[in-house]
């Protein structure tokens, strides 16, 4: 039984689906609302009440180690938050895409082709990359569709808001259009994983299986951010390799414990000027897997491949660079950026799911702060708020906490009793104001659980 625009509009309907999900309260609460007015917006913009519609959940993603690991062939522990997109949507007869961005109360309308240009620094360039890469792989014959959403992900946060719209506009399409029971979808897009990778090429720009790639919107990421929005578990940390992605393990959230956001209010965008300091991680990774393959007549595909060949590897990589003459990058930048990754993923990853799972915090909390500081003095990805919070967050008795995401702002990650989480909301943004008064004017701060991954309503 198809579902009408009405039906997002009923409190019973939405809660039954969301707790059949794994949502807990008062996210629940929160969503109800966001898809109401997502609805409602439709409504307003002249969609009849008895129409067929559809809807989806797009939460965003908690890193909670595997910093800038995922495009080298790391891993990463990562979660699915209870945030995100909630998205209300209709098909339409022609060939125009109207997205409404319900809380900011902005409108855009996109053609479905190959040659929409639209402002980098907009939130409407990620749906313009979307609309011309599925033109580009599943032809022009396609009808369009509106989209209503309402987001209750921080922006510029470090949570994925990027890539939680990217996937959001790309299910409203493919959904309105069916491409999903499409031959060529099914020939190379097989499950769940296969769609994170794609969904990564889209923003990257690069070809995927039989889909070909064009320009992404500017970053040279990974998949990290989409494999967690598409794959992760309720109340679960799963950790992921990549290059190809491959599901490792799950652990449950630690009982008794929360997350809790701090967003520094520092934006951490990934467009403008700050692309090129985001793109600067992988840029060196990617030169010292050339120098590797340059001097050992390999063809390792990325940094862990070199790593991993034996236990040689990580001297040897020390003596190529130490020997390297460039103008641009400098030795020292790249055995540190070497020495982050190696230490990120080969020490600190393995041992911390050993800490969790052995259900030894004080371990775990030990490993995040070595973690914090390599990427504080290696991969220099950090302002000073986050390096605050964080350490701050560590004084007033969290188990855990650390700075994630993209970086150059952002949020922090932090581990605490339930019980405990308000009062210590309390503490840290009180301390914090004190100190960043100007950042703190933007800065937020939630307490988040481990959701599901993606659904549909």
């Amino acid at each position: 039984m198809s579902n009408t625009l009405s039906d997002f509009q009923n409190k019973a309907f939405i809660k039954e689906i969301l707790e059949s999900a794994g949502l807990h309260q008062p996210s629940i609460n929160s969503k109800i609302k966001l898809f109401r007015k997502s609805a409602e917006k439709l409504n307003e913009a002249g969609i009849n009440d008895q129409i067929t519609a559809k809807g989806y959940f797009v939460p965003g993603r908690l890193e909670v180690l595997g910093k800038h690991t995922d495009y080298a062939g790391g891993s990463s522990i990562v979660a699915a938050v209870d945030r995100g997109f909630c998205l209300v949507f209709t098909e339409r007869e022609d060939s125009k895409v109207r997205i409404f961005n319900v809380l900011d109360n902005e409108k855009v309308e996109l053609p479905l082709n190959c040659d929409i240009e639209t402002e980098s620094e907009h939130w409407s360039h990620y749906p313009a990359t979307v609309i011309k890469r599925v033109v580009r792989n599943f032809g022009n014959g396609l009808h369009g569709c509106d989209i209503a959403f309402a987001s209750d992900l921080p922006v510029a946060a470090g949570m994925s808001s990027s890539s939680a719209m990217v996937i959001s506009i790309f299910m409203a399409i493919a959904t309105s259009n069916q491409l999903f029971q499409t031959n060529k979808y099914k020939n190379n897009i097989k499950n769940n994983i296969d769609l994170s990778q794609y969904m990564a090429c889209i923003e990257n720009g690069r070809t995927f299986n039989g889909l070909d790639g064009s320009k992404g919107v500017g970053t040279f990421g990974g998949s990290e951010d989409h494999t967690a929005i598409l794959n992760c578990e309720a109340d679960y940390l799963t950790q992921f390799s990549y290059c190809p992605i491959k599901n490792q393990q799950k652990m449950k959230v630690p009982e008794q414990y929360v997350f809790v956001i701090a967003n520094s209010g520092v934006n951490a965008k990934k467009t403008g000027t700050a692309m090129d300091k985001y793109n600067k991680a992988s840029i060196l990774t990617q030169k010292i897997n050339d120098l590797w393959n340059k001097k050992t007549n390999f063809n390792d595909n990325n940094l862990f491949d070199a790593l991993n060949r034996s236990e040689g590897s990580l001297d040897r990589l020390k003596k190529y660079i130490l020997d390297y003459k460039n103008n641009k990058y400098s030795s020292q930048n790249l055995l540190d950026r070497l020495e982050q990754f190696y230490k990120e993923n080969f020490q600190i990853i393995p041992k911390s799911i050993e800490a969790i799972s052995n259900d030894n915090l004080d371990k775990f909390g030990k490993l995040v702060d070595r973690s914090q500081v390599l990427t504080t003095y290696k991969l220099k990805n950090q302002v000073p708020e986050t390096e605050y919070l964080s350490r701050e967050a560590r004084r007033l008795g969290a188990v855990a906490a650390s700075a994630f995401g993209a970086g150059f702002g952002g949020s922090v990650w932090i581990l605490v009793k339930k019980n405990t989480a308000k009062k210590f909301i309390q503490k840290l943004s009180t301390n914090y104001s004190i100190l960043y008064p100007e950042s703190s004017e933007s800065a937020n701060y939630f307490i988040a659980n481990a959701g599901p991954a993606a659904f549909d309503l």
